[in-house]
């Protein structure tokens, strides 16, 4: 239903910042960045408070998660975590290959690098960062176009601590301080296709540099608003196949919640028509508040979008703060009769809805789902919502302002000088989607495509320029349909190629541009390799027939078969040089001699 959707009037607007790892050591301190975590050295406990930012206030978010009152664990390994870490010593000079990286990346986009960067202090407070807060600098700004797209920014930044249960409330500090690049655009993109090309491309362009590869080295935070609706921030998505996916639900939550809101306001609901919460711990038995809603039973079964209705979306509010909950129209038989005089007591009726929440801070959780069922008369509230596994989302807490930030007095500011910047102009490499295009000229662009995000796109790169073949159509689509697509067979078969190593793969294509083995034999020497087999054996194994004993075997079969069609006796050559041979070379001789016959 949702891609039907007209989004040009709809409005809907989308900006993304794209969070990218960097492959050196730690921002602020010669900590590795490899996440081995093989030996615990110690195990931290600690609350986190917010502090007044640079504007005076304190942020929203910050003050959010801190009434949540939650104590977290910090975990330190061997090599992986030190002092820096917990703010027990001040931050090391910042690493200057993580420095240069991040200017790279803005000259490439075009934005402008301040003269001087200073590093500030940014409010966490949800428990990703030991200390309340992450240090980040902003490196590059403008309006510079990248696919259409204004690029606004770009930060570096430490990346926060990784999350060790499913509660969050355990952490390793192990990504702690991992430098991180952060690019935000405009809310340029138009529709949920345009936002994942521009990912896709962004990507690309960070991976020209020594960035980290795999999953979770690169997160997408996606900024979606409607006309009407609200800035909704999506937190953390990592599959960019279905990144079209979660702004499709996310347009579709907001279209379905602003028509709950216009049928409320037919069915002229006021603010005065909530109550609120009130203790019913006599009436349930365990420590419970509950509230009603009214004429919002109408709606609880609504699906908002795909997976979720709008029941789930308001429960969602409560649940933050760790509460059950239970209404009157998802209880259990055992619970019937206590909320029939819930009923009475809070004077409901028929469809009015009841929420109780019991268990962990119930009147904090009843409260917050009672001001969200208020702000349905208003609209949508602006707010950072976590994505699930099926694209849809979740609400995580409200959007951070500008109160978060503050200077880092312990790290001295950064002069950024003329000489320096022209230093790393020259020495800007080519860039990934430059060498696509150049790959489009030679391949298809489906396969440059699949190449160039490839994990072997630099060994391809090398056996090309080893075999000097950047010219050779044929082989180059072969060595690239090897990486890109053999493999990825084999592996299905339960071949283990990820043994097989860089300098086995320089030989194989070395001895395919010798015409020492045939190409058709390479998915057999792959194999014979990743079992264990010696490289030079395995080419012998496999070697090539000369081309006269090759002429003589077609030869032979053309006598004896000539009435049959040519693919038959092409068939039958290929079973007799069993994968010795090159089969565009026999088709060549064998279309050759039938014709002569």
């Amino acid at each position: 239903m949702t891609n039907k959707m007209d989004y040009k009037k709809l409005g809907l607007k989308i900006g993304l910042e794209l969070h990218q790892q960097l492959n050196t050591k730690k921002l602020f301190c010669d900590c590795s960045t490899q996440m081995k975590e093989k030996n615990l050295i110690f195990e931290i406990k600690r609350k986190l408070r917010p502090v007044v930012g640079e504007i005076g206030e304190i942020d929203r978010a910050a003050l959010f998660e801190f009434f949540r009152d939650r104590e977290f664990v910090y975990h330190g390994y061997e090599n992986e975590a030190c002092l820096v870490d917990t703010d027990d010593e001040p931050p090391h000079d910042i690493n200057k290959e993580a420095l240069d990286i991040a200017i790279s990346i803005a000259l490439e986009l075009g934005l402008n690098v301040p003269d001087e960067l200073h590093v500030m202090r940014k409010n966490v407070l949800d428990g990703s960062a030991i200390t309340s807060f992450q240090r980040t600098l902003l490196i590059g700004w403008g309006s510079e176009r990248f696919d259409g797209v204004r690029i606004k920014s770009l930060n570096l930044e430490e990346d926060a601590a990784k999350p060790e249960n499913k509660e969050k409330t355990v952490y390793s500090l192990s990504r702690l301080g991992i430098p991180l690049i952060e690019v935000g655009t405009y809310p340029d993109i138009k529709t949920p296709e345009h936002c994942r090309e521009v990912a896709e491309n962004l990507g690309l362009l960070f991976r020209s540099f020594n960035v980290k590869r795999g999953i979770g080295t690169i997160r997408q935070d996606v900024n979606i608003s409607i006309k009407g609706g609200a800035r909704i921030e999506i937190k953390g998505w990592q599959n960019l196949k279905t990144i079209t996916k979660l702004i499709e639900n996310e347009v579709s939550r907001q279209v379905n919640l602003l028509k709950i809101k216009d049928e409320l306001k037919n069915m002229k609901i006021k603010e005065k028509d909530f109550e609120k919460a009130i203790e019913v711990t006599d009436v349930f038995g365990f420590n419970s508040f509950a509230l009603k809603l009214p004429k919002f039973a109408n709606f609880i079964s609504r699906e908002i979008c795909p997976g979720k209705t709008f029941y789930n979306e308001l429960i969602e509010y409560g649940k933050v703060y760790g509460s059950s909950i239970v209404s009157n129209v998802d209880c259990k038989d055992s619970l019937k009769n206590k909320f029939e005089v819930l009923r009475e007591k809070l004077k409901a009726g028929e469809d009015d809805l009841m929420i109780v929440c019991h268990g962990n801070e119930p009147k904090k959780a009843v409260d917050a789902i009672f001001e969200r069922a208020k702000y349905c008369l208003t609209g949508i509230p602006e707010e950072t919502r976590k994505p699930n596994q099926d694209c849809t989302t979740s609400y995580a807490r409200p959007l951070p302002g500008s109160a978060r930030m503050y200077p880092e007095t312990d790290h001295p500011p950064i002069r950024i000088t003329r000489s320096y910047l022209n230093k790393i102009k020259k020495s800007l490499p080519k860039t990934l989607i430059e060498k696509k295009r150049e790959l489009e000229k030679i391949i298809s662009k489906e396969v440059a495509n699949q190449i160039i995000k490839s994990k072997y796109y630099n060994l391809f790169e090398k056996i090309v320029e080893k075999n000097n073949i950047g010219k050779e159509k044929n082989l180059v689509l072969f060595v690239a349909s090897v990486f890109t697509s053999t493999l990825k067979d084999l592996k299905r078969k339960g071949v283990p190629v990820e043994k097989i190593s860089e300098n086995d793969f320089m030989k194989i294509f070395e001895a395919v541009r010798k015409n020492l083995i045939p190409r058709q034999s390479v998915p057999n020497v792959l194999t014979e390799i990743s079992k264990g087999g010696d490289i030079n054996g395995v080419i012998k194994k496999f070697k090539a027939l000369g081309k006269d004993e090759l002429k003589k075997i077609i030869f032979d079969v053309v006598k004896k078969n000539g009435d049959r069609k040519i693919s038959v006796l092409m068939g039958m050559i290929m079973s007799r040089v069993r994968g010795k041979a090159d089969g565009e070379f026999v088709m060549k001789e064998l279309k050759k001699m039938m014709k002569n016959a």
